[in-house]
């Protein structure tokens, strides 16, 4: 007997970026909820500036670390009473991410759905909307596009491993 999943895998690509969500309930409001949640718990979108300069740049950028920086912060208010230092987020809350980067709004999320689902890299998408949204069969690892404005295209790009 054959049963049916109780979840469904999508990928949500812009770009070279990719998130997979996992959902037990697909609706328009459900998937830009959950992937806004993603990507402001995964530290927020880059900036389209910052997009442009890393991908003509071929080396992956690397973070500084904050743990060399916060030893060199040996200041009174990073310890507590008994002198013991005290971690960066007990005792302050920064609302912005980075300036580098920036919070996504669900509601500004827009999706699209191949027009040849053997193919989506082809860049051709047709717009999800509450008209069309109830005629797509969504299947474990359906790709969708998405955009974060009215203003963004649809354009996804396929990861490519290069031989050095």
């Amino acid at each position: 007997m054959k049963t049916v999943a109780d979840i469904t895998i999508l990928k949500l690509k812009n770009g070279k970026l990719t998130y997979t969500l996992t959902l037990k309930q697909i609706t328009i409001t459900t998937i830009q909820q959950e992937l806004a949640n993603a990507i402001n718990n995964s530290g927020g979108l880059q900036t389209s500036s910052i997009k442009e300069e890393l991908d003509e740049e071929e080396d992956i950028p690397v973070p500084k670390s904050e743990f060399d920086q916060e030893i060199k912060q040996e200041d009174d208010d990073m310890l507590d009473e008994d002198n013991i230092p005290v971690p960066k987020s007990e005792f302050e809350i920064n609302e912005e991410i980075d300036s580098n980067t920036i919070k996504v709004e669900a509601e500004s999320l827009r999706f699209a759905f191949p027009k040849d689902n053997s193919s989506p890299y082809d860049n051709k998408w047709i717009e999800l909307d509450d008209e069309n949204f109830s005629d797509i069969d969504f299947k474990d690892f359906q790709i969708l596009a998405f955009a974060t404005n009215e203003d963004e295209e649809f354009n996804i790009i396929e990861a490519v491993a290069v031989d050095e």
